[in-house]
């Protein structure tokens, strides 16, 4: 694993925890859900690989075998395949066919395949013939099986796929899938929120930015100009922040019904679009294509080119993965525009794990033609709102336009420093302490063929006998060739800093000169390239993080997924917020809930608003917390719940907890608060009184914590908890 999250390690824990609980069970279930981003194949494979060194280390009798089922297209078996084996030697990991020929499942074997292959019982995985089929492999087998169905949303629930679960007899199904339809068995679910707080996806989708939807022959071309400007804003934006990445906008075109008969109908309809972009000046090459009937060639390394624009129908809507993807043009459909979170999906991901100071490249952007757009019921609420768009906007009230100006606090933050600052001694030793045992196991006699160049064949497969002729077929390949995909490939790992010398010299301090070792790093280059990428994520994570702050006044605009019909309250923004929807895991969160309605009944109050949880345009402060697991002292911000402005002028801002407050953090929060008052005066000069604290409720009635330089959690002390009304 290349970093480690947070939210990673505690969802492999329950899923470990889980299964080792019910391992003596004939079957069970678990529903993993997690957001499109998040590293889904990552924490199965790590839970695999611990599921089997934990079960040793406990002297289980119970042996396991993995089966996964993937959807059927994009070849995602053997991509989900791939990434496991990379992540592990302790899971043999195989292709449904390998099954087929072995006649046998042995103790730590992991099947790849995909609903394709199974789902007939004429297909050759159930036949018997020259070899027995899947059926006489599964009822032969001794070790307990768990069944992996990722993507689960697509096409678990059909009666042939349950068919086909009954017949592989799981001991456990994980259904895999980032939008859940049914929640079977247990429930382990990644939240978006910590998912965009580590930086792997982006905060806000934003739709027709900036755009106002116009009914007339030109608004297609206005909408495709309009992305083709935000695109080439966001890559000057890249490179002001010293990254080299090419924003890709997608292009979803409509889907006809007629392109089943002919083709015809997609293909003039690609063609219209493509002559759109020409004509605005976009280059033939930076055009890729994806359609069923027509796939353009820089579709192959779409990835890592330059290309700029890919027009498409629906192949990249599951299991696709170009994390340089920002925009998606999505243009009217024969009925209203669904917007379905596996689209939404491609456009999530942030393509160097991090995000940026510069807000707008830490957001995705959606264009469309539809005034009616709605989303998917598939798209759960949470990410519901990160979506911004006209329908879930509010604006300030022009009665509050003072209490928006008034306001200007300190707002803090943690950042890392991504620059070419780089402590090149400090690098250097990390690099050398991970990569000199690794490069010492290589072979230094390796063969370069085009398909290892090229990445289409593992290169492992040249170095058996079973192999060996087939290698000797392959076209051999320049030092030309094999030097500039060796820079490609370096640069791909981290091109901030070249750390190219940095490898030649610790190669070279062990006896492998720079030949030897290009060819060695490209016939060995996704092992390496995990090892090179964790040694610089250590570095930048120790090295490169600072504090930062901004001043923080109210945001003009509000965003939302669902309003309450109200005008008549003293709410700062024109809509008010449904605040039963203000919850966690399913469940409604009581103390806003509760504090929300006190809020709008008070008439001592002026305005008031509710704080974000994350993000750049909402208040936040530090505070410092000692990890139990490590022991080390971290930095981590935190967002009060609500701002309020008292009819005589006095600022509360709280942080809302319920009578018995199961926050093991309120108390460092509490901490910060105090030293955030005494460093940050002149942020309260417009104002009366200023109170910065913890509410909690008794009976639905909101206390206060004040005079207190410490976090006394015991309500009942009266001298410290006292009734919010007795301060207004």
């Amino acid at each position: 694993m290349m970093k480690k999250f947070e939210f990673q390690e505690k969802a492999i824990n329950e899923l470990l925890r889980y299964t080792i609980n019910n391992m003596d069970e004939q079957h069970i279930d678990i529903t993993f859900s997690a957001p499109v981003g998040s590293g889904k194949t990552m924490m199965l494979g790590k839970y695999m690989n611990t599921l089997i060194t934990r079960l040793k280390s406990l002297d289980s009798n119970s042996d396991i075998v993995f089966f996964w089922i993937s959807p059927g297209r994009g070849k995602l078996d053997e991509q989900s395949m791939k990434k496991i084996s990379n992540m592990s030697t302790d899971i043999n990991c195989l292709l449904l066919k390998d099954i087929l020929v072995n006649q046998e499942l042995k103790s730590n074997d992991a099947v790849f395949t995909d609903w394709q292959k199974l789902n007939s019982d004429n297909n050759i995985a159930w036949r018997n013939g020259d070899f027995n089929g899947l059926d006489f492999i599964l009822n032969n087998r001794v070790s307990k099986l768990i069944l992996i169905i990722d993507e689960a949303h697509d096409t678990s629930t059909t009666e042939i796929s349950q068919n086909i679960i009954d017949k592989i007899d799981p001991f456990l199904t994980i259904y895999v899938t980032a939008t859940p339809k049914d929640i079977i068995g247990k429930h382990i679910n990644v939240e978006i929120d910590d998912v965009i707080a580590e930086g792997l996806i982006k905060s806000i989708v934003d739709i027709n930015d900036d755009l106002k939807i116009e009914k007339n022959s030109l608004f297609v071309d206005n909408l495709i100009k309009k992305a083709i400007e935000k695109r080439n804003h966001l890559q000057e934006l890249y490179k002001s922040n010293g990254s080299e990445i090419i924003p890709l906008c997608l292009i979803q075109i409509e889907n006809d019904s007629s392109y089943d008969k002919d083709k015809s109908s997609s293909i003039d309809n690609c063609e219209k679009i493509k002559n759109k972009l020409l004509a605005f000046g976009i280059e033939e090459d930076k055009i890729a294509i994806w359609l069923a009937s027509n796939k353009s060639e820089n579709l192959k390394d779409i990835v890592n080119n330059d290309v700029e624009f890919l027009i498409f129908k629906q192949a990249v809507a599951t299991g696709w993965d170009c994390p340089r993807s920002q925009i998606l043009i999505r243009l009217r459909e024969t009925s209203s525009i669904i917007f379905d979170i596996q689209t939404i999906g491609r456009i999530m991901r942030m393509p160097q794990l991090h995000h940026y100071t510069e807000q707008e490249l830490n957001k995705a952007y959606i264009y469309t033609d539809d005034e009616n757009f709605k989303y998917n019921i598939t798209v759960d609420e949470k990410l519901k709102s990160k979506i911004r768009s006209e329908l879930n906007m509010s604006i300030i009230k022009d009665e509050f336009v003072a209490e928006k100006k008034a306001m200007n606090l300190v707002s803090e933050k943690m950042a890392i420093q991504y620059s070419g600052l780089i402590d090149g001694e400090t690098l250097y030793e990390l690099l050398y302490k991970v990569i000199t045992p690794e490069i010492k196991k290589l072979n230094k006699n390796v063969k370069i063929t085009r398909n290892i160049l090229d990445g289409d064949i593992d290169s492992e497969k040249f170095y058996n006998n079973e192999f060996e002729m087939e290698a000797q077929k392959q076209i051999d390949v320049s030092e030309k060739d094999i030097s500039e995909k060796f820079y490609y490939y370096v640069k791909k790992i981290y091109n901030k800093f070249n750390i190219s010398n940095y490898l030649y010299s610790i190669a070279e301090s062990s006896k492998i000169n720079r030949k030897e070792f290009r060819k060695m790093f490209l016939a060995n280059k996704e092992q390496l390239s995990l090892i090179i990428r964790d040694a610089i994520d250590k570095y930048e994570n120790s090295n490169l993080k600072f504090r930062t702050t901004r001043i923080y006044t109210i945001p003009e605009r509000s965003y939302y997924n669902k309003y309450i019909d109200s005008m008549d309250n003293n709410y700062i923004y024109n809509k008010l917020p449904d605040f039963q929807f203000l919850y966690d895991n399913d469940i409604i969160k009581e103390p806003e809930y509760l504090f929300s309605k006190y809020l709008l009944k008070n008439k001592k109050i002026k305005c008031w608003l509710k704080n974000g949880d994350m993000g750049e345009e909402f208040f936040s402060i530090l505070y410092n917390v000692k990890s139990q697991e490590t022991k080390i002292t971290e930095t981590l911000p935190f967002y009060p719940d609500y701002l309020i402005i008292t009819q005589e002028n006095e600022l509360f801002i709280l942080e809302t907890k319920g009578f018995r407050d199961i926050d093991p953090h309120t108390e460092f929060k509490y901490n910060a608060i105090s030293n955030y008052l005494k460093k940050n005066k002149k942020c309260f000069e417009n104002y009366k009184k200023v109170v910065f604290s913890i509410v909690r409720f008794i009976d639905e009635i909101p206390y206060v914590l004040i005079n207190t330089n410490k976090y006394i959690s015991n309500l009942s002390d009266s001298n410290h908890w006292v009734k919010l009304d007795d301060l207004f």
